[in-house]
């Protein structure tokens, strides 16, 4: 352990790099953690669209994502209910 501190002390270019990684690593865990729950408020605020065409569009949308994902089906429930 004590090696590899040192090796970091001496060449500090090698840490700057390995927590680049460290932090892109976590910010992709965040992204791919997030973006269900970001896509379906995108998906509910559609459906609450004033444009016929584009809240048609949510409907099957929405109809598509409930089939594969329950969570979806809850969060929809949910915005329902609070509307």
């Amino acid at each position: 352990m004590n090696q590899f501190l040192s090796y970091f002390r001496q060449h500090p270019w090698q840490r700057r790099a390995l927590t680049f990684l460290v932090s892109l690593v976590i910010a992709l865990v965040a992204a791919v953690t997030l973006w269900p729950v970001i896509d379906d408020h995108l998906l509910i605020r559609r459906l609450g669209d004033e444009s016929d065409w584009l809240r048609e569009r949510a409907v099957r949308e929405a109809a598509t994502q409930i089939r594969q994902s329950p969570a979806t089906l809850r969060r929809l429930q949910r915005a329902l209910r609070t509307t």
